[in-house]
């Protein structure tokens, strides 16, 4: 009978501990959300360590989510989901058909006691296991799957280490309830408390971790989803819905330009501006920078062919193509649509619901035809379905009610469309724009696919159709 009553003495002892850790939680004045976050990573590190009992886990944990749900709530986006190794998709998940996930009585609780692999290895290519990828002969970052808020990183570790999971991140996504881990990572780039885009970087990848450092172990990344369901955090298997996810390719600049036929021999910076003028600096990340990036053909100087039926990226269609990708290569997908008439709107993220268009007898209907399975599909291959579908009929004259008229031609920017009211379908958009030492500026504009871009004095043009869209 004497084990049982040491079991008791432990057990309070730790409740002790953890009551301390767990009182502010309940107290009237609220707790920010980077005290709540300090305090998750506090406590998960508990769990880890098996310093804390399962019943004190799992209440403390309860208390924290409610917390942070009720103070996050509607202000980090849903998904899209994005494939959490930059550069790779769902075909180097482990297993077949993602298999190699198994949640056998895995308890988050119980410092992760479990008989199966409630998760899905991601393997790289990496044959002497010196964390680069032999693609590349780079390192491979690890990024967010969805947006969310960092609630616990673990950046120390070495080889004596009994963690599992080396250096790892735990992500907070509170559209999904859903907190996901990664695993085995060689750095960490984030810290609690901090918001995290869809598509952000973590750390990089390498082979931290008890097992993962072996040599038996192929360099991977370990991802498990827990979800909050109402009472305690369970495993959920996200292989259907990283097939489907967005994949951010591999590319220096960061953007991407997956329209593209074949690869670029240069790009619009490369340009060099007129003599007397210096390149404007356009915002990172901003529609101007995007444009600025934009790849040139190879053997000629002109913009690359639009991917899919609808051919060279001319006129107002092409306008359009290039916004969409734009927000796309973001991860925009709620601001992408297509204006297919003044007023009648083709939204993206309802395509992705199963709305198609329909006509029948000259009348054009924006329906939910298509029953969809499974999760979104963000894959490029789905937003070129949707905008090859939407481009053809789309009006030309509706390119207008999606953009702002600009005050006047001094201050034209890159990104900036000049509308030709006198021709239909007729409309050129700035790549770049330059200025010297006087205030004066010229910019460079895309007119003809077929021909280079060409450089424009302001001052010779009038400002009434130019116009911009909004950021």
């Amino acid at each position: 009978m004497r084990f049982p009553a040491l079991r008791h003495t432990a057990f309070f002892g730790t409740a002790a501990a953890v009551l301390a850790f767990a009182l502010p939680l309940f107290a009237e004045e609220p707790q920010s959300v980077e005290e709540l976050c300090r305090r998750w990573d506090a406590l998960e590190k508990q769990i880890r360590d098996g310093t804390v009992s399962p019943f004190e886990a799992e209440q403390g944990i309860a208390a924290l989510h409610t917390q942070l749900a009720g103070a996050l709530k509607g202000t980090i986006p849903a998904p899209p989901l994005v494939f959490p190794l930059r550069g790779f998709n769902a075909t180097f998940v482990g297993g077949k058909n993602g298999n190699g996930y198994v949640a056998s009585r895995y308890d988050f609780y119980d410092n992760g006691r479990h008989s199966g692999h409630p998760a899905l290895d991601i393997f790289i290519d990496d044959d002497n296991e010196d964390t680069l990828s032999d693609r590349t002969g780079k390192k491979v970052e690890v990024i967010a799957a969805t947006a969310g808020m960092v609630t616990a990183v673990n950046t120390e570790w070495d080889k004596s280490s009994e963690i599992r999971g080396g250096r790892y991140v735990w992500v907070f996504s509170p559209a999904l309830d859903r907190y996901s881990y990664y695993a085995h990572l060689d750095s960490v780039a984030v810290r609690p408390g901090e918001v995290v885009a869809a598509g952000a970087t973590l750390g990089v990848l390498g082979r931290t971790g008890k097992n993962a450092a072996r040599r038996r172990s192929p360099t991977h990344l370990h991802l498990m989803c827990l979800v909050f369901d109402g009472k305690r955090l369970t495993p959920k298997n996200l292989y259907k819905e990283l097939t489907r996810a967005y994949v951010v390719p591999d590319g220096d600049d960061r953007a991407d330009y997956r329209w593209v036929s074949g690869a670029a021999a240069g790009r619009v910076r490369d340009i060099p501006p007129p003599a007397g003028f210096t390149r404007t600096q356009e915002a990172e990340g901003s529609f101007g920078a995007w444009l600025q990036n934009l790849p040139l053909n190879i053997g000629t100087a002109a913009i690359g062919a639009a991917a899919g039926k609808n051919g060279p990226l001319r006129g107002i269609g092409g306008l359009m193509k290039l916004r969409a990708e734009y927000l796309y290569a973001k991860r925009l997908a709620e601001k992408i649509q297509f204006i297919v008439a003044p007023g009648f709107g083709t939204p993206y993220v309802e395509w992705l619901d199963g709305y198609r268009l329909s006509a029948s007898q000259d009348v054009v209907a924006w329906l939910r035809t298509t029953a969809v399975a499974g999760p979104p599909d963000y894959s490029y291959a789905g937003f070129k379905a949707f905008a090859n579908a939407v481009l053809s009929p789309a009006d030309p004259a509706s390119l207008t009610t999606q953009l702002a008229k600009v005050g006047g031609i001094g201050d034209v920017r890159v990104g900036d469309v000049f509308v030709n009211a006198g021709a239909t379908g007729s409309a050129m958009i700035v790549v770049d724009t330059a200025v010297d030492g006087a205030g004066r500026k010229k910019f460079l504009a895309l007119t003809d696919p077929a021909a280079p871009p060409s450089w424009f004095d302001a001052r010779t043009f009038s400002g009434n159709d130019l116009m911009r869209f909004a950021e």
